[in-house]
């Protein structure tokens, strides 16, 4: 009986032996599967990182820095914002206050008192020009900028521009002499001018001085403004004519 009790015994306790020591194994060979596997691992991403790195890919770091800043931000305490607050009204205070004034018209009024107008309105005058006009006399106001009832700052510059009247052209004045009344006439029509005052000259005296013949007879020998000048358009040229008695006593 005690040798049986013996050998089942030192049987049991090689049975638990033998599991101790298969557990141990199995053990072991885990920890060498979790160290394998961690190696592929770290391999792989050592190759991924080598392959950013060689194309010169960044690392987008934006959004921990976005998120840093965030918290910084949010960190803030009440007396800081308090502080932002107070300089944001501080800043708006010393802002200038711009005051506005509407533009009076200046139309058609004289240099001299659109000038007083624009500084009796709170402006200032600004550049002056001329430009010639059929319809508003010389020295009036043509036009302003801005304009009549604008909404403008106080102290803002007002341009004008002044009439110079109508534009009057010149023209060269024809030769006449030669020519009879009608033919001067005619030629003073064509370019804007007029035949103004017609005075004869009694053909035979001149004739008898001169020597003029009888062909000359109501032709000009005389004007008032000499051929080639330059007169204004509707300038008046006066003549003188050979004539006869009966031409004087007209």
């Amino acid at each position: 009986m005690l040798s049986t009790a013996v050998s089942a015994s030192c049987f049991l306790y090689n049975k638990k032996d033998k599991e101790v020591i298969i557990g141990n194994k199995k053990t072991n060979n885990n920890k060498k599967a979790i160290i394998i596997i961690a190696s592929i691992i770290l391999v792989m991403i050592a190759s991924i990182l080598g392959k950013f790195i060689s194309n010169g890919t960044p690392i987008d770091t934006s959004a921990s820095i976005v998120e840093t800043t965030a918290l910084k931000t949010n960190e803030n305490s009440p007396s800081d914002e308090i502080q932002q607050v107070d300089k944001k009204q501080q800043a708006e205070e010393q802002l200038p206050v711009v005051e506005n004034k509407f533009v009076p018209s200046l139309i058609g009024r004289t240099q001299d008192i659109a000038n007083q107008t624009v500084v009796n309105n709170g402006f200032l005058l600004g550049n002056i020009s001329n430009e010639y006009s059929d319809s508003i006399a010389q020295g009036l106001v043509i036009s302003q900028s801005p304009e009549v009832n604008t909404s403008y700052e106080k102290d803002g510059k007002v341009d004008l521009v002044i009439s110079q009247g109508k534009k009057i052209e010149q023209v060269t004045v024809p030769q006449l002499n030669g020519k009879t009344l009608d033919d001067a006439k005619e030629i003073l029509d064509n370019i804007q001018l007029q035949l103004g005052e017609k005075t004869p000259i009694n053909m035979d005296d001149k004739a008898r001085k001169s020597n003029h013949s009888k062909n000359n007879n109501k032709k000009i020998f005389m004007q008032s403004a000499k051929a080639g000048t330059l007169v204004d358009i509707g300038t008046k040229i006066n003549v003188s004519y050979y004539g006869s008695k009966k031409d004087l006593s007209k």
